[in-house]
């Protein structure tokens, strides 16, 4: 995902300092932000198998 809305964004629209006002931007830069975090919390999910130490992992397998 990606932010599209500068591109081929011209003056006068486009000028120093136009991410602060700009309305298209903060609108796509919020639903990145929100993307990201979602991203990030699936990743967490993800990979907290590799912090359960192996000898409670190998318990559980063998009981099922």
């Amino acid at each position: 995902m990606k932010i599209n809305c500068c591109y081929k964004c011209e003056a006068p629209k486009r000028h120093i300092g136009c991410h602060d006002t700009c309305e298209e931007y903060l609108a796509e830069k919020s639903k990145l932000e929100e993307y990201k975090e979602l991203e990030r919390a699936e990743r967490q999910k993800r990979d907290t198998w590799h912090f359960i130490p192996k000898r409670i992992v190998r318990r559980n397998i063998r009981e099922v």
